[in-house]
């Protein structure tokens, strides 16, 4: 199938009552919204449109929500909700996601990367700073000092440990790097991948996984024919809408295949290299 080029989402309203979106590189570049943005948001929700950001961050996606307002998006005037795969874990773990994986009710589980107390409040006696200790290892948000890592190095010890060890590992955010304006960052999905291609197991939540899809239609009710998913990475936002039965509008101008054209490969090879097509081609939203 070969994706058809649009040059405004309003092109295609008519189609869809629910829009969801991707954030990073696809209306956000880290520190603010693109412009563009507001305006387009603000234009389909007055057309009766119903707008959610799905994110692969694994903070709780209120949090995310706060952020977001804060910059100048409002909920309401430009969009309708945020989902994100921290939500998705947090949902899980009220199924006892962790004790299936533990195998016990009695678990310890260590975090590579960055605490995150909101997603796991109330377990914090099933944390551990020992890692010999863990039944399981969960890996967040790698940040260093409030700083974004640019190789997986300072990670490799706790990874190579666990995996000596033979523990599990759960990533909640599957994308391999992030944009923040120009830099290009490693991200969860970068250790769960190295983890699983040394042998050791991976479980994953969020896109491409349809896990994180299935809970925001069920959060917000909408009819996947009549949803469209936004994204700029084939890997996960576009292959996830697939996965789970969405069209979806692949972003070019901005953002990781951007990123992927700019350092010389075509948007063919990009298809290939991912085995996916999306729907639509859209050079960015403005």
């Amino acid at each position: 199938m070969t994706p058809q080029k649009i040059e405004s989402l309003l092109d295609i309203t008519s189609k869809y009552d629910t829009i969801f979106t991707d954030m990073f590189g696809v209306i956000w570049d880290g520190a603010a919204f693109f412009d563009g943005v507001f305006n387009t948001f603000a234009h389909l929700k007055q057309l009766g449109k119903k707008i959610y950001i799905i994110s692969n961050a694994t903070t709780i996606g209120s949090l995310m929500r706060e952020k977001t307002e804060r910059a100048g998006l409002k909920l309401g005037q430009h969009f309708d909700g945020f989902f994100t795969s921290g939500d998705t874990l947090k949902d899980k773990l009220s199924q006892g996601f962790f004790e299936q994986i533990a195998g016990k009710s009695d678990y310890l589980f260590y975090i590579i990367g960055r605490d995150n107390p909101l997603l796991f409040d109330g377990l914090e006696h099933h944390k551990t700073s020992d890692l010999k200790k863990a039944d399981f290892v969960y890996i967040s948000s790698l940040i260093i000092n409030g700083i974004h890592p640019t190789s997986l190095e300072a990670f490799l010890p706790d990874l190579e440990h666990a995996l000596a060890l033979k523990l599990p590992v759960v990533c909640a955010n599957p994308d391999f790097f992030a944009l923040y304006k120009d830099l290009k960052y490693y991200t969860g999905g970068s250790a769960a991948k190295w983890y699983e291609e040394h042998g050791g197991t991976a479980h994953w939540i969020g896109k491409p996984y349809t896990n994180i899809f299935d809970y925001a239609l069920k959060m917000t009710g909408s009819d996947k024919n009549k949803t469209v998913m936004i994204g700029d990475t084939l890997r996960t936002d576009i292959a996830g809408a697939k996965n789970t039965g969405l069209d979806s509008i692949l972003i070019t101008g901005r953002g990781i295949t951007h990123d992927d054209i700019q350092n010389g490969k075509t948007l063919e090879e990009c298809f290939k290299e991912n085995n996916v097509r999306p729907t639509y081609l859209l050079d960015m939203i403005k």
